[in-house]
């Protein structure tokens, strides 16, 4: 907020309220899919390698999904839901909805629609389920003896 009073001279409130509220829940999301695959691996350094290469299997700018994911996503959707194709990656959606929520409480734009904006809020969600999904089932077979 500091730093955007001293950028832009002010803050508009309710748009920055709302967009520090998805920033809590795009957190908790990710956490819970950190708890749920530390539940999943019988060391810390496995978990935080599955965590850490999930981020980095998803990361915008890592050569997997720039130059294997988003081109195999674009060749099987038809050309209708090419628009889609970024929202279904997770780790953009912090500031997809981000922009998309301070467009809908502020005079600023977003090129987003609510169709986009609601898949990329449904990866976030997809996060959080399945991490604790997958650390519930591994957890279920773990020998603590």
């Amino acid at each position: 907020g500091g730093l955007i009073l001293v950028g832009r001279g002010s803050v508009p409130i309710s748009g920055f309220v709302v967009v520090a509220g998805w920033v809590v829940v795009y957190a908790l999301c990710w956490t819970a899919f950190a708890v749920g695959l530390s539940a999943a691996f019988d060391s810390q350094y496995r978990a935080l390698a599955a965590i850490a290469g999930t981020y980095v299997f998803l990361a915008w700018n890592a050569p997997i999904w720039k130059a294997v994911l988003q081109p195999v996503l674009r060749a099987a959707l038809p050309s209708a839901f090419q628009g889609y194709v970024p929202a279904l990656n997770p780790t953009l959606s912090l500031g997809f909805v981000g922009q998309w929520l301070l467009a809908a409480t502020s005079p600023a734009m977003s090129e987003a629609g609510i169709g986009p904006v609601l898949v990329s809020v449904g990866s976030v969600v997809l996060v959080a389920v399945l991490g604790p999904l997958v650390g519930y089932r591994l957890f279920q077979g773990a020998d603590l003896g």
